[in-house]
């Protein structure tokens, strides 16, 4: 069991993120300094720096926690591991929508900006977009995985690189809502689903007696 000490700590490291991610949204990223952050959080100065060393690192945590929201919104829709199973066509579509609806829970300039760090700082930021794959990619690699148990898919593919190509035909549609402030999120979600059926269409496992 946690002890009280333990929860407080963690309480406060949760409050620091939820006050940063408001500030972010509200504010933009450059504007926002830690005792901005500490003060919004009602915490000391030092105790911001005692969880995060800088501000990279606070925001590092904020998409960190969005990615994983997100991912677990795709489990719980999908239920891969149970009876409930979509099929692969629905469950894809879910991914889809979970990835663009986690865009919806911060300003499009939030994004902007982060995209923007990411280039400008690559030694600071540039593992951002590796962290977020790689919380996707578990997901995407999941529901791969139950498609060729359930046999919907033909098990001699390689799930690790078809599981590439989907991650970066979603990564291009996300950018490509963030950067451009005329696309359509919906517009850009039908985009994407057709082209993750023109990919996984050869590698769908034709029912015995249905036409190829």
């Amino acid at each position: 069991m946690n002890s009280l000490r333990e929860r407080k700590k963690a309480q406060a490291k949760y409050n620091i993120v939820a006050a940063a991610s408001e500030l972010f949204d509200r504010d933009g990223y450059e504007s926002v300094t830690m005792r901005d952050i500490a003060t919004a959080a009602d915490v000391s100065y030092q105790t911001v720096y005692n969880y995060f060393p800088g501000k990279a690192r606070v925001l590092y945590e904020i998409l960190l926690r969005d990615a994983r929201r997100a991912e677990q919104q795709i489990f719980t829709a999908l239920a891969p591991d149970s009876d409930l199973w979509p099929g692969l066509g629905p469950a894809m579509n879910q991914l889809v929508i979970s990835v663009l609806r986690m865009l919806e829970l911060h300003d499009m300039g939030y994004w902007r900006t982060i995209t923007a760090e990411m280039i400008r700082q690559p030694e600071t930021f540039g593992s951002l977009i590796g962290l977020l794959d790689a919380e996707f990619r578990e997901g995407l690699a999941r529901i791969l995985q139950v498609a060729r148990a359930r046999e919907e898919i033909a098990g001699t593919v390689d799930l690790d690189t078809l599981t590439q190509v989907v991650i970066y035909l979603i990564d291009h549609a996300a950018l490509r809502v963030i950067a451009l402030p005329a696309a359509d999120a919906d517009e850009v979600a039908d985009e994407v689903r057709r082209q993750l059926e023109i990919v996984l269409t050869p590698y769908l496992v034709v029912p015995s007696g249905a036409k190829p």
